[in-house]
């Protein structure tokens, strides 16, 4: 694989990987990458878009019942029934009443951050290695690298959770929990 110039366009590389043949062409700041490295590339985000929703209906409630204490679970556990909203007893979780115009962070947000840091994390470090190592681009990656990025992906879901969670309760004064802090 090379990088050579052809006028403005710009033929990053060629490569036959398993019988399959490869070409990037950048042309005038358009990408095009081929028919077989586009079918991978819309399989992969189709594959990274279900593990994250897939993600988030597994951890969504957990998370809010960790960081609220509000009785919320695992969706096959019951999920919300036993929050608090349910109970006009005691302070109700800021995260489940959420009104429509911000519940959107809670779900929607946590689901981009997610997906964006994957795709972030994958990009910049396989593209620089490709580029160090043969001075083109490739698909291919490891399981190593998928883990590691499913990995990211997580993290970022997770510090965006807990960072709107925090949000939440900042903007709720009345709701006394968050995580192992009480308000006074």
């Amino acid at each position: 694989m090379h990088l050579m110039e052809a006028g403005m366009d710009w033929v990053l590389g060629s490569s036959d990987a398993g019988g399959e043949s490869v070409r990037v062409v950048v042309v005038d700041g358009t990408v095009d990458v081929g028919k077989d490295a586009a079918w991978r590339l819309a399989m992969e985000v189709m594959a990274v878009v279900g593990a994250v929703y897939a993600f988030d209906w597994i951890f969504h409630n957990p998370s809010c019942g960790v960081m609220f204490q509000c009785g919320c679970t695992f969706n096959w556990a019951g999920g919300w029934a036993k929050c608090n909203v349910h109970d006009p007893s005691t302070p109700s979780c800021p995260w489940c009443i959420a009104p429509p115009g911000t519940a959107w962070t809670t779900f929607l947000l946590v689901r981009i951050i997610a997906i964006g840091s994957y795709f972030a994390f994958t990009r910049l470090r396989h593209t620089w290695q490709r580029i160090a190592r043969y001075g083109g681009l490739s698909n291919w990656r490891s399981w190593r690298e998928l883990a590691l990025a499913a990995s990211v992906a997580s993290c970022g879901w997770a510090l965006t959770v807990i960072t709107v969670g925090a949000v939440f309760f900042v903007a709720s004064p009345s709701y006394p929990w968050f995580f192992w802090f009480t308000r006074s």
